[in-house]
């Protein structure tokens, strides 16, 4: 990404405010107003809000394609899997809404010129 997202600065983003700023300005449409001090909305530790993550990326996912997200013993899983069973994507972490976090900014790191719809 031009603004220096970098696949690793991703991965190195924990739950909390810096990770919520990152996508709430990537994907949710928040802007960093420098006179309002508000924290961005907590997608990273916030399951409802990490769920509306999920779903506003779905348009990121190429055709023929299909996000799929489960628990597992090594912690959660996030994969985008291609109609023949290749994974071509896959995050895990030991907490859910980290893991819908980082997939979703490397989803969009992955596909930057799909244009995602209005926030709403």
């Amino acid at each position: 990404m031009a603004d220096g997202l970098t696949v690793e600065r991703i991965e190195r983003l924990g739950p909390g405010r810096a990770l919520d700023a990152v996508v709430g300005e990537h994907l949710m449409g928040w802007i960093d107003e420098s006179l309002d001090p508000a924290p961005p909305p907590a997608y990273s530790t916030n399951d409802e809000l990490a769920d509306t993550v999920l779903a506003r990326i779905q348009p990121l996912s190429p055709a023929e394609h299909h996000i799929e997200m489960h628990d597992a013993r090594d912690g959660w899983h996030v994969l985008l899997i291609a109609d023949n069973g290749e994974i071509d994507l896959q995050v895990v972490t030991p907490r859910r809404n980290l893991t819908i976090c980082r997939f979703a900014l490397l989803l969009r790191h992955r596909y930057p010129h799909v244009e995602l719809p209005p926030p709403g």
